[in-house]
């Protein structure tokens, strides 16, 4: 798995910063490899993107979108911080995306919460 980095300023202090930006790809292999799925030279890209939005409840493009967002947001409260923005912050943000997809009563409760 292959971790780019970005640098770009702050916004206030107009220091350089660090951003981890994984593509999408990247997403899917880190994600499927968090619950044990090991992908052999026979399995496709269509199944394994299939296996990942079985397993989380989105496409890794969407997952990836949403990483990229929190960090890039002009939103204080949303942004992270240079310490989340750590291979351990994505794991736990993957987490958070299973969790959410594998419990039928927080994931009705969401949906029905915001009309989806």
């Amino acid at each position: 798995l292959v971790l780019r980095t970005l640098f770009c300023f702050h916004r206030r202090t107009r220091q350089p910063a660090i951003i981890m930006v994984y593509s999408a790809a990247e997403v899917l292999l880190h994600g499927l490899q968090l619950v044990g799925f090991q992908r052999k030279s026979r399995h496709t890209a269509k199944y394994c993107c299939d296996l990942f939005h079985r397993v989380y409840g989105s496409h890794p493009k969407v997952v990836h979108d949403i990483w990229s967002n929190l960090h890039t947001t002009a939103l204080d409260d949303a942004a992270l911080t240079d310490d989340e923005k750590s291979y351990k912050s994505f794991k736990f943000f993957m987490i958070a995306h299973y969790f959410l997809w594998n419990y039928p009563r927080n994931s009705e409760t969401i949906m029905l919460r915001f009309g989806i």
